[in-house]
């Protein structure tokens, strides 16, 4: 894999992890208005969890990036 490309890869994960602690916040205060902060704070750190497990899920099937230059 080039750096380029290393790159433009790290850069979208870190965009698809922004965006999702934006949906995070959008929806935390969407819900407060009609449910105890509390409440929300849970749900949210239960999704947090299962989201979790199941990247670790798909991230077990995934191989580490390997350097080219060594073999």
């Amino acid at each position: 894999m080039s750096d380029k490309k290393a790159t433009e890869l790290v850069y979208r994960s870190i965009e698809l992890r922004l965006n999702k602690l934006d949906l995070d916040e959008e929806y935390f205060k969407k819900m407060s208005k009609v449910l105890p902060p509390k409440f929300v704070g849970k749900f949210l750190q239960i999704e947090s969890r299962i989201s979790l497990m199941i990247k670790q899920q798909r991230t077990e099937k995934i191989s580490l990036v390997r350097d080219q230059d060594k073999k």
